[in-house]
């Protein structure tokens, strides 16, 4: 195993081509759990983030059970097209990838402690299911929302506000991370599904949208997904021991 430099390694696996290769297992996983859980509710058992992906690719015609799965690995792959300098430029290190899935699990334990007795599945989390079919709304949510409302959102917000207003980046980010945080906590009332309106629900599941904004900024994509993925799995075993 190669030795790892501290420097480097928090540097080097912010790059999108370890976010990507570090997401795909997830999205693979999720797709194929959900394929086998009943391939007759396929429609109904996703996760809340790929259902509004799949509504709005069907709205453009674009209609497909595996719809979203295939239009997100599309979009993995344009984005390391338009990153293709930084890509190519990149010293690759296989040994950065079960260091950064640590690192997630790092992550999600103190995301998982700072709730303290807020200990809830504020990420949506099905109840009543059986365990196999909770570990791949997990694996969803870890990817599909964390691409929404982390990826896409604090994204266009920021990048928004920069040229609107021409703001710091930190203020651009500051409110980037709370609006997207504020909507990925109100995105689980809405809907059939949705949780009835409850404010500190609302506010549990805010203070974590706030915790993962921040994380995608500081260490990207893949280990925010990851971190998420790993707390809802935590959650899951916690229920139902």
């Amino acid at each position: 195993m190669t030795k790892i430099s501290s420097t480097s390694y928090w540097r080097e696996s912010r790059k999108p081509i370890y976010s990507f290769l570090l997401s795909i297992p997830l999205i693979v996983f999720y797709e194929i759990g959900i394929f086998i859980i009943n391939s007759e509710d396929l429609y109904e058992l996703r996760n809340g983030a790929d259902v509004l992906i799949r509504n709005l690719l069907e709205s453009s015609g674009i209609i497909g059970i595996q719809s979203s799965g295939i239009i997100l690995c599309i979009g993995f792959i344009l984005v390391l097209i338009i990153q293709r300098n930084s890509v190519f430029n990149t010293n690759f290190v296989k040994d950065y990838f079960p260091v950064m899935v640590l690192e997630s699990l790092g992550w999600s334990i103190l995301l998982y402690m700072s709730m303290g007795v807020f200990r809830i599945s504020f990420f949506g989390m099905p109840t009543g299911n059986v365990w196999f079919a909770q570990i791949v709304m997990s694996l969803g949510a870890g990817i599909y929302e964390e691409i929404i409302f982390r990826l896409l959102l604090i994204t266009f917000i920021s990048k928004s506000l920069s040229l609107i207003f021409n703001w710091y980046d930190f203020i651009c980010y500051f409110y980037g991370i709370i609006l997207s945080a504020a909507l990925f906590s109100v995105f689980h009332f809405i809907g059939v599904y949705g949780d009835v309106p409850d404010f500190p629900l609302f506010i549990v599941r805010f203070l974590g949208g706030c915790f993962l904004g921040c994380l995608f900024l500081v260490r990207g994509f893949g280990i925010t997904a990851y971190t998420h993925c790993i707390y809802d799995l935590i959650v899951v075993v916690n229920q139902n021991t």
